[in-house]
């Protein structure tokens, strides 16, 4: 018959090890938050987003789409400098996008659509080759919180659109 062991009244080495550990990650845990507390930056309206167009192609074995709309909105808080969007054709094989504009579109934060900015229609064909320059709406005003969307249209039909939260 053995008898129970007793806990000693020192600390082991395996003891000791464990607190060391424990503290090390305590104080890197401290460390961390500390730098992303600090790290932080204020809320601002400027954001980007891509959404892609057109059908899918395959490109060595993957799925590509034709092309893809980038969009960037400039501005801090609830208010917005401008909107900038441009078409980019992802492949040789993507074909053109011609007689393309840009819109630039507000909601409230109940969904409701208040405002529509039209950038110019662009009369030429953009392609792998020819990629578009960029198109700005700009805006330099205070909009409500919500959403603002950019729709990219070639010949007056919709692509696709890209929206951001305006907060």
């Amino acid at each position: 018959m053995s008898l129970p062991r007793s806990r000693p009244q020192w600390p082991t080495r395996a003891m000791r090890r464990r607190t060391r550990l424990h503290r090390l990650l305590i104080l890197l845990a401290c460390a961390l938050t500390a730098v992303l507390v600090a790290g932080t930056q204020p809320a601002s309206a400027s954001a980007f987003g891509t959404a892609p167009f057109g059908p899918q192609l395959p490109i060595d074995g993957v799925s590509v789409p034709a092309g893809s709309y980038d969009v960037y909105i400039s501005g801090t808080g609830t208010y917005v400098s401008y909107v900038e969007g441009w078409p980019y054709m992802n492949t040789p094989v993507s074909g053109t996008i011609c007689n393309w504009n840009i819109t630039a579109e507000f909601f409230d934060i109940s969904g409701q659509w208040y405002r529509t900015l039209t950038g110019p229609t662009h009369l030429d064909c953009n392609s792998y080759f020819n990629q578009a320059d960029a198109d700005f709406i700009s805006i330099n005003d205070t909009v409500q919180a919500g959403l603002m969307c950019s729709t990219l249209k070639s010949n007056g039909a919709r692509l696709t659109s890209v929206c951001h939260k305006i907060q």
